[in-house]
């Protein structure tokens, strides 16, 4: 992070102040992979956005002062009338915002949480697309059961987030409508349009301050507690209540809710298309056969560069020096050079790389597993449950709960609120015992045929009560 503070803030803010705010926007999405996802954790979020929150505010503030004095010629807000927003909204009380694509672990969230809606509650939620055009398969084939508004054919970023903030402050104007805004997942482009949303308020309402509206400001995350001050953000929704962050006097409320995150056919081998078809076939073929030649099958199924730390390596390594005929399988666009050495010292037919996969085969190629040995200090979510949801025996840690929000992290909260009464000292011990012993804890299982089985089946009940349910936090009053 280091170079992030060193070369390129001086360098955004000098731009910042010559009036690049398109630029610097899209910035955003280069340097949060670059920087705050390495390494991939929760303090490293935190830092990101810290050091990024002023320069963006200063951002919306540049983008309103360039705006004409004639509110209504402004390009934005033509394109937001040619787009009929207004009666997109018409009887909303929710507005969802999505930036990226909907088909990864957060857009599946996203999903089954409207389809926990009932016909009602749904008509008053919309949904914002940021990087969806209109003519997209998605949009028009439309299947979540909310309106949808496109933005991807809108060329300039801060355009489309500036159609958003207007869309907050019309919402804001909904009378008797106590109307939330969750930005869903991804942070990209939240402080600038909150920020924004709050401009217009004051501005073109001469209102004294942006508290005495309707509207609540939402984000939903797992990893970014923290992150962001109340001076635009009122809400939090997290799974992961247990993450600890910088000082908490300018937090916005932090909201637990249900993890209801997925459908049974999120978690479950599903129908693939032709071409995944093709790469799982062939990769099943192999796996059967390491199977018939008695062959024990571990993996964290998560992409290699968030699994190659020493720790965990070493962890890894135990395992398969202790269990002979024990295989480890792992994902990713490349193999790094811990992987290559490890591969060295074992064989390659006893470290296994299948390459990057869509999430529905990385889903089918769970089912071969006998233990899934979760990543650590930086947990694995979607493919923790559905390995889970499969009845694979998991072995994880308590350790790095606080630091690293993940689905252990969930489990584990409810734990140390006695929610699970019924949870063997077994399983409780793989969940959660120390990442010291989570070589020895998985050794042991492996080598225990009759435990794999009867942890795999609670390990199973445990998933559907926790990530199953049918709750959704977009529930909007019956008015």
């Amino acid at each position: 992070m280091d170079a992030l503070e060193l070369k390129y803030l001086p360098k955004m803010w000098s731009d910042c102040f010559s009036g690049k705010i398109n630029s610097l926007l899209e910035l955003e999405l280069i340097l949060y992979h670059k920087f705050a996802k390495s390494p991939d954790t929760g303090l490293n979020f935190r830092r990101f956005y810290r050091l990024f929150e002023p320069l963006f505010l200063n951002l919306s503030h540049q983008y309103f002062s360039k705006l004409s004095d004639n509110f209504f010629e402004n390009r934005f807000f033509q394109i937001a009338q040619k787009k009929k927003l207004k009666n997109f909204l018409a009887s909303s009380q929710k507005i969802i915002v999505l930036k990226g694509p909907i088909d990864l672990a957060h857009g599946k969230v996203l999903e089954k949480q409207i389809s926990n809606l009932n016909e009602l509650e749904k008509s008053k939620v919309r949904l914002f697309l940021i990087d969806y055009v209109p003519s997209s398969e998605f949009v028009v084939n439309n299947t979540l059961g909310v309106p949808i508004f496109a933005l991807g054919d809108i060329t300039a970023l801060k355009d489309r987030y500036a159609i958003i903030a207007f869309a907050i402050y019309l919402l804001s104007h909904h009378s008797g409508n106590k109307s939330e805004v969750i930005w869903w997942g991804i942070p990209f482009g939240i402080v600038f349009t909150y920020s924004l949303s709050e401009i217009f308020i004051k501005k073109l309402d001469k209102a004294k301050d942006f508290s005495g509206t309707q509207i609540k400001r939402s984000l939903l995350t797992v990893k970014h507690h923290y992150s962001f001050s109340k001076i635009y953000l009122d809400r939090i929704y997290t799974s992961t209540p247990l993450v600890k962050g910088f000082e908490q006097i300018f937090c916005p409320e932090i909201s637990v809710f249900k993890p209801s995150f997925y459908c049974k056919e999120d978690l479950l081998p599903g129908q693939l298309g032709n071409s995944e078809n093709n790469k799982f076939n062939k990769i099943a073929r192999l796996l059967r056969q390491k199977k018939e030649e008695n062959c024990l099958i571990f993996s964290s199924v998560s992409r290699s560069e968030k699994t190659c730390g020493r720790e965990y390596l070493v962890t890894v390594r135990q395992i398969l020096s202790n269990v002979q005929n024990s295989i480890f399988l792992c994902f990713g666009r490349s193999l790094p050079d811990e992987y290559t050495e490890l591969a060295k010292d074992f064989g390659s037919n006893r470290v296994i790389f299948l390459g990057w996969l869509t999430p529905s085969v990385t889903i089918s190629v769970i089912q071969f597993l006998d233990l899934f040995l979760d990543s650590y200090p930086f947990g694995a979510g979607m493919t923790f449950a559905s390995a889970g949801y499969q009845g694979i025996p998991i072995v994880s840690t308590k350790d790095f709960v606080n630091d690293s929000p993940s689905s252990v992290s969930i489990l584990y909260y409810y734990f140390k609120k006695n929610i699970f009464s019924n949870m063997s000292g077994s399983l409780s011990e793989m969940l959660f015992g120390t990442s010291s012993t989570m070589a020895a804890r998985s050794v042991a299982l492996l080598q225990s045929p009759d435990q794999i089985q009867s942890l795999g089946q609670e390990t199973r009940s445990l998933i559907k009560a926790v990530f199953n349910d049918q709750s959704s936090l977009l529930r909007v009053s019956k008015k």
